[in-house]
């Protein structure tokens, strides 16, 4: 509860900021939203993209993916494989 203070996120991607009253605002989307939009644009707007696997292994990369996969499935599309990987690797060969 923020007691009537205005609170503006200007980072925060997480969904729950949703839930933290009347006098939050956030200026970025959440992830939720973002990773909807972004399988609508990577499998139906750009290049068609049906297949997908690679995850990055944090709390943001693992949101977006959720979503992501989520979206893809419900219009067709197939997540083939759902890895998180480490973002400051220099070798994703086992990755792939």
């Amino acid at each position: 509860m923020t007691k009537g203070v205005i609170q503006i996120s200007t980072s925060s991607t997480s969904p729950p900021v949703r839930e933290l009253g009347l006098y939050s605002f956030s200026v970025v989307g959440l992830d939720d939203f973002l990773g909807k939009y972004q399988a609508r644009f990577a499998i139906y707007d750009s290049s068609r993209i049906e297949r997908w696997g690679m995850v990055i292994d944090s709390a943001y990369g693992i949101a977006i993916g959720n979503a992501m996969k989520k979206e893809i499935e419900a219009y067709g599309g197939e997540v083939v494989s759902y890895v998180k990987y480490e973002p400051d690797k220099t070798d994703y060969q086992a990755e792939l």
